[in-house]
């Protein structure tokens, strides 16, 4: 391994540890409460009988628990003084929330908790006494009180608690009203007062990285599957036609863009570039959308392709009838995906080599007589190679983010369309996922581009 490639393996390292930071943080904060929504609709009113409620508490302290939910975020915390050091073990997370309201508002976790343990009491008590579920007015007593622990205002609090009978639990209910935290009238110095934690390896953040290097990553909130292997299923199909529509672009684009230089100037190249510069301003959604339309119905006489989708394939289809179908229905959203790079690779194609035909080492080429082929495609073009490897590292990236709108016009399965289904469905593991795989696949192309430079540069391969 020669130090130009360690170098470079070295600095992609922290950058991936940094983007991986980056993603995980991104899905914490997405919003809504991941356990709920792994549940779906086995979530129950607090009107419904007592052993429905008991089974819905137990089934989400399990899905909270297998995606570790009960475990801290991250290695270590910095929190106020004001809140438990065990917060996270709280579930569900919307209690979690108000229990952290309420510390901070109060300074004392100790008097929170007395709050909810005496409140408890009284809800399973009250919870207890119509277990049929039957009778309209307990249900709507016990809607009343599910909703009372997610208030973290005492007033509104005191006045809910007065709502209730006395004739359910009169004792209990006098030992919550009592048990309700005051809130000082001053500063609460706690909110402002560090506290560092350490939590070691068991962690959410651990976790996650661990499972997604060994690729059991968490699974969709929406179908539980493994959230690599909807990826996986999804990615062979973006990373296909983009790969195509980057070879085409970069096979077509440095021929066409040697050529222009050839004739820099002259009206041929005034016209490429015009044609170029339409090419590259048409918007790929806009482009698709009007292909679609165009050529995949008979309304205006040029049905030359299959409509949007993959085709179907019969079950004893050969390679031949295989390519036959994927190519004719994958055409177009290559072919979209593909005139924007190459209207852009040809121009920097065009101006790195009308700069290279300037210089000096040219000219003396020219006065030894060498062949116009030897000229341009040893000399000049090797030179000018090195915007076009700059380039390398965003055309990927690019690409793959253009291919959103590209899948979901055609009907795609791939990243774009399942990235744009999840973000409907806030699926939001997958979402993050598929973030940072692309932006694995961004690192990749630079360190591929950073290679690149080593081959067409010694120079540059042996530098320390």
């Amino acid at each position: 391994m020669n130090p130009y490639f360690r170098k470079r393996l070295l600095l992609l390292l922290p950058t991936m540890v940094l983007v991986s930071f980056l993603a995980f943080w991104l899905q914490e904060s997405a919003p809504g409460d991941p356990v709920a929504q792994m549940l779906q609709d086995e979530d129950p009113d607090a009107a419904r009988p007592l052993r429905d409620l008991r089974i819905h508490q137990a089934n989400y302290q399990r899905t909270a628990k297998e995606l570790g939910m009960d475990r801290p975020a991250f290695y270590c915390s910095l929190t106020p003084l004001s809140l438990p050091d065990t917060l996270y073990r709280i579930l569900p997370l919307s209690r979690r929330e108000t229990f952290a309201a309420w510390c901070r508002l109060t300074g004392s976790p100790v008097l929170v908790q007395r709050w909810y343990d005496q409140f408890t009491a009284y809800q399973d008590a009250v919870l207890a006494l119509d277990p049929a579920g039957k009778d309209q007015q307990f249900a709507s007593w016990r809607t009343q009180l599910a909703h009372i622990p997610l208030m973290s205002d005492p007033d509104r609090i005191e006045a809910a608690l007065l709502a209730m009978p006395d004739s359910l639990d009169s004792q209990r209910k006098e030992a919550a009203l009592l048990a309700i935290p005051a809130i000082p009238s001053g500063f609460v110095y706690q909110n402002w007062w560090p506290r560092f934690q350490w939590h070691g390896s068991d962690n959410r953040y651990h976790h996650w990285m661990v499972s997604l290097l060994g690729g059991t990553a968490h699974r969709s909130r929406v179908d539980g599957q493994p959230v690599w292997r909807k990826i996986g299923q999804a990615a062979r199909w973006t990373l296909w036609m983009n790969g195509v529509a980057i070879l085409f672009a970069y096979g077509l684009s440095i021929p066409l863009g040697v050529w222009m230089a050839r004739h820099a100037g002259s009206g041929k190249d005034q016209w490429a570039t015009f044609l170029l510069y339409a090419m590259y301003s048409i918007p790929g959604f806009w482009l698709g959308t009007l292909l679609l339309v165009f050529f995949t119905t008979p309304v205006y006489g040029m049905d030359l392709f299959p409509s949007i989708g993959l085709g179907d394939l019969p079950p004893e289809a050969g390679w031949w009838e295989t390519l036959t179908i994927r190519t004719s229905h994958l055409f177009l959203p290559v072919f979209c995906l593909t005139y924007g790079s190459l209207a852009y690779l040809t121009r920097q194609v065009r101006n790195a080599m009308v700069h290279e035909l300037k210089q000096d080492y040219i000219r003396a080429a020219w006065a030894r007589g060498l062949q116009q082929r030897q000229v341009i495609w040893k000399h000049a073009f090797r030179n000018a190679l090195f915007p076009l490897i700059t380039l390398f590292g965003a055309v990927l990236p690019a690409a793959i983010a253009g291919s959103v709108a590209i899948e979901v016009i055609f009907n795609i399965p791939g990243m774009g369309r399942l990235t744009y289904l999840s973000i409907l469905a806030q699926d939001w593991p997958v979402v993050y996922g598929i973030l940072f795989l692309a932006a694995m696949l961004t690192l990749a192309g630079s360190l591929i581009a950073d290679l690149l430079y080593g081959w067409a540069d010694p120079r540059v391969r042996w530098q320390r």
